[in-house]
């Protein structure tokens, strides 16, 4: 990488911010890694923050680059993370030094290791640990002891650096919500996610843990993914993941459970719904012929379910009378459906899924059984309703033109 006398100049300045107070001396393990050498040792969060120096922001012109800008809404999660749990654990950060002082021991693999503090130094992976972990030493001191593992890459010029990081961040294949969801057991709501799908004789087997979403053209068994269950769940309830995770507790876990089992059992008065629940058809089958195994519909459903709950608490029974169900039966949730234009699909006839079109879903399924809307809902109703009107217009003018 060739850089210019401006940007060279710049570049050592942003390096002079970057050396430290003091020396360093630990002990680690070193390994061949292509054709580098890596070293790896235990420091405290202590050390960490003393040895290290965030990039600074503003210092280098944006054709010259040591690291992305720091975000500090993710400082901020990781340092809530850390205080919120007594068993969290952290990748290594990488860094890379302008020189290392290395003693090989007797020992195989171990080594001492010396940083001077007039080698610069910057973590080409780890800035939002880094400055969380300077915050939290700041504000909790007696945490300092806690230790991460931090892998010293020795420093062979700009843009072999430079390609660390691009390396570490497009060489991964980072997990899927469904994936972070199905292996979290500290979420509240995660946890009732896959506790309603496991407990539901209708669910159990309609939903994939492994996938983000499932698409129309996909061949997979699964109907709906994990990930959308967790939206369904604060939907239905009308909850905030905030609110959820402050709320939910088990016996608003069992009122809900048996409210949505009851809910998709009567969902099966629809001909086509039933066809997807009970296994009538393959998956692929209902994707490629119905919007029912759409991620637009999942969340329209789940609105619907939150509307019938306010209609029950409206009506003050004490027994859910469900029998308005029975109008599902012959709705037509194919793509050709025209109803379904303006509400989850385009002009194009290209599926849509914001919060509109789970309104004007749900509105048309109100309708058709006959329940009390909430006002967001007629007015989504009412859009539908006047953007028909202004193409049957557009189509007329076109027309007689």
């Amino acid at each position: 990488m060739s850089l210019n006398t401006l940007e060279s100049q710049l570049l050592v300045e942003c390096y002079s911010q970057l050396k430290g107070a003091n020396i360093y001396a630990g002990y680690g393990l070193w390994g061949k890694e292509g054709n580098r050498t890596s070293y790896t040792v235990k420091m405290t969060f202590l050390q960490l923050a003393e040895q290290f120096n965030l990039v600074p922001s503003g210092v280098l012109p944006e054709t010259v680059k040591l690291q992305r800008d720091l975000v500090s809404s993710r400082t901020s999660k990781i340092k809530q993370y850390i205080k919120d749990n007594t068993d969290f654990v952290f990748p290594a950060v990488i860094a890379v030094v302008e020189s290392l002082d290395v003693e090989k021991l007797d020992f195989s693999d171990i080594v001492k290791i010396t940083l001077n503090p007039d080698s610069f130094r910057y973590l080409v992976d780890g800035q939002g640990r880094l400055s969380a972990i300077k915050e939290i030493v700041n504000e909790l001191p007696e945490l300092g002891n806690n230790t991460i593992d931090v892998k010293f890459i020795i420093s062979t010029g700009l843009a072999s650096d430079a390609q660390l990081f691009s390396d570490i961040n497009t060489t991964p294949i980072r997990p899927n919500r469904s994936q972070c969801v199905a292996m979290d057991s500290r979420s509240v709501l995660n946890s009732f996610a896959k506790r309603l799908v496991q407990s539901s004789p209708i669910l159990s087997d309609k939903i994939c843990y492994s996938k983000a979403s499932v698409t129309t053209s996909s061949t997979d068994e699964k109907l709906w993914t994990l990930n959308q269950v967790t939206a369904f769940i604060l939907t239905i309830t009308g909850l905030t993941a905030k609110a959820a995770e402050e709320s939910i507790n088990e016996e608003r876990i069992a009122y809900w459970s048996g409210f949505i089992n009851a809910y998709f059992s009567q969902l099966k008065h629809s001909d086509a719904i039933n066809d997807a629940l009970s296994g009538n058809k393959p998956p692929a089958q209902i994707r490629k012929e119905t919007i029912i195994g759409t991620s637009v519909m999942f969340k329209s459903l789940a609105l619907f379910g939150k509307i019938i709950m306010l209609n029950f608490i409206e009506r003050g029974q004490t027994k859910a009378d469900w029998s308005f169900m029975e109008k599902l039966k012959h709705v037509d949730f194919s793509y050709s459906n025209p109803q379904w234009k303006g509400r989850c699909m385009n002009q194009q006839g290209r599926l849509e899924d914001k919060s509109f079109n789970h309104r004007a879903v749900a509105s048309y399924l109100c309708d058709v059984v006959g329940l009390q809307k909430p006002d967001d809902v007629i007015s989504a109703e009412n859009d539908v309703i006047q953007s028909r009107l202004q193409l049957d217009l557009e189509v007329n003018i076109d027309a007689a033109a």
